[in-house]
């Protein structure tokens, strides 16, 4: 996986430029992509270390893309973003099994945010 790649997959493109310029402000190397099957078809090229995806995306939801993701690259770190107020228990699951690492609710706070990837870099070291 790449140094400092950041890959945020989010059908919206609002919400894509709102966390892309976010993360601008720590120097990541921050790709987006608007569907998971696209982001399944560029991760190799990418090799992002984090992984941001929203829940709820036509094709292909973010929980069964991030599963993905964690079976080939089990070192990656997963965040599932969900605009709903409550956790779904098949994603608190796939949390407990280990197949995501965070839920992050929207809307998003940013500092909150930069945290938790800063985190996430440094636990990746």
């Amino acid at each position: 996986m790449g140094s400092n790649t950041i890959m945020v997959v989010d059908d919206e493109k609002k919400v894509l430029n709102v966390i892309e310029r976010v993360l601008r402000k720590e120097d990541y190397d921050i790709h987006c992509v608007t569907s998971a099957t696209n982001a399944l078809d560029s991760i190799e090229e990418i090799k992002p270390q984090v992984i941001l995806s929203d829940r709820r995306m036509p094709h292909m939801e973010g929980l069964d893309f991030l599963i993905r993701v964690k079976e080939r690259y089990p070192k990656c770190y997963c965040v599932l973003m969900t605009g709903y107020p409550y956790i779904p228990e098949s994603v608190q699951h796939a949390l407990q099994k280990g197949d995501i690492d965070l839920v992050i609710k929207k809307p998003i706070d940013n500092d909150a945010l930069i945290a938790k990837i800063r985190e996430a870099f440094k636990d990746r070291q």
